[in-house]
């Protein structure tokens, strides 16, 4: 098939989601066109082809031994699925939004409009098939106004949490978040409290798809290499992490809070990764708390499997959460989750069985159970079995890809 993806290009859950979609699809032998106004956040790293900027070229003609070095990497990468006839190459591109200078505007105000006419251009020149916008607001309206100017394609809205239930229900979009979910060809959404949550809050009756996100439990795994922990802390410091955009709905000053009450008790280590309003809240108060000494500030991470795979806990103590990506790294990677109940993170996360969930305001409930743990290293073992076990056995790619594929080939019999 023949699929566009609009998405963030920010580090976010969202644009994350949508970066190992369109990698995915490719090696499965899809043509993937993904839109954004940079190449989103893991693409660059992380494709399994060459990524081309420009708006509509085809790739450029390999030298002989570049051929042959391309055929022998494919044949490795297929080499698990040779019990099933092998894929067609597939490919995987980016193109960057359309912009246009006139003084009357400014560039940024118009990302909606301008991701709209790059989608349009992609779909009339490459015959796109499905388009999959990746959060409600810009990116389903953009979606929309494309193929209402007379285009031939369908519309497939991915809903991921905040675009409904922070973005969406307010009043500066309400109406034109329920007309892109209610326009839309179909919609899906990464847990079942979001549906569930999207039908009550705009009153919707249509069907909504649930896809969970998932995990490469390949890539996010424990790391034992004792000389890579140390370079993050010492041996008998257990390591903190927490992963986020730093908004306010992420609750992050308060993980420094339940990091001090910890550190209190003993040796810790915590490890802040992203960056957003509140990182600098964080980074004061750990100051006023007398722990910024055991504190460690790191920007966006391409390569956070890097620390998940070191970390003994996983700090979230969210305000409101979809279904988080960043609890699906952790649990691949060993780290013990510590979450608020909230949203759809209890279909991810059992209590006391693969993690540990609390009300988001109870930090001292959620500092006593990691000091708790800390101390039991059964307990602590087990709970990492079972998150694991979890996400290795629901949340794969090689399963939730195909349900995108199957959404997808289903659209296109239906407009046939």
């Amino acid at each position: 098939m023949r699929i566009a993806i609009l998405c963030h290009s920010s580090a976010g859950g969202s644009g994350i989601l949508a970066t190992e979609l369109a990698m995915g699809l490719s090696l499965e032998g899809h043509d993937v066109h993904v839109i954004g106004e940079r190449p989103p956040f893991r693409m660059a790293g992380g494709a399994p082809e060459p990524i081309y900027r420009d708006l509509g070229d085809s790739p450029p003609t390999q030298s002989f031994w570049g051929q042959v070095v391309a055929t022998v990497r494919k044949s490795f990468a297929i080499r698990p699925r040779l019990s099933k006839p092998a894929p067609r190459p597939g490919s995987l591109h980016f193109h960057e939004l359309l912009a246009f200078e006139y003084p009357l505007f400014e560039q940024s105000s118009f990302p909606t409009l301008r991701a709209a006419n790059t989608l349009a251009t992609l779909i009339d020149k490459y015959k796109i098939e499905v388009v999959n916008a990746h959060y409600v607001i810009p990116h389903a309206t953009s979606a929309l106004l494309a193929r209402d100017s007379g285009l031939d394609c369908r519309i497939i809205t991915t809903l991921h949490g905040t675009d409904v239930t922070r973005v969406g229900r307010d009043p500066a979009f309400f109406f034109t978040t329920k007309h892109a979910i209610n326009a839309s060809d179909s919609v899906t959404a990464v847990c079942q409290y979001l549906a569930d949550e999207t039908r009550s809050t705009f009153g919707i009756s249509r069907p909504i798809s649930v896809i969970p996100n998932w995990v490469d439990c390949g890539r996010f795994k424990r790391n034992p290499d004792p000389k890579v922990r140390a370079q993050y802390a010492q041996p008998e410091e257990q390591i903190l992490v927490h992963v986020s955009n730093f908004r306010p709905v992420k609750r992050s000053v308060e993980v420094v809070k339940i990091f001090a009450e910890i550190a209190a008790k003993i040796p810790a280590r915590l490890i802040l990764v992203g960056e957003g309003p509140e990182k600098k809240a964080c980074i004061d108060l750990a100051i006023s708390l007398g722990v910024f000494g055991r504190l460690l500030s790191i920007g966006p991470m391409a390569n956070v499997e890097m620390i998940m795979g070191i970390a003994d806990f996983l700090l979230l103590p969210s305000e409101m959460e979809g279904f988080p990506l960043v609890l699906l790294e952790g649990m691949a990677a060993g780290a013990i989750c510590v979450a608020s109940n909230v949203g759809g993170i209890a279909e991810l996360v059992s209590n006391n069985e693969n993690g540990l969930l609390f009300r988001p305001e109870d930090g001292s409930g959620m500092a006593d159970s990691i000091l708790g743990i800390s101390r039991d290293k059964p307990r602590a073992e087990a709970l990492r079995a079972n998150a694991l076990r979890t996400v290795a056995t629901q949340y794969t790619p090689e399963r939730l890809i195909g349900q995108y594929s199957t959404a997808y080939a289903a659209l296109c019999r239906a407009g046939a």
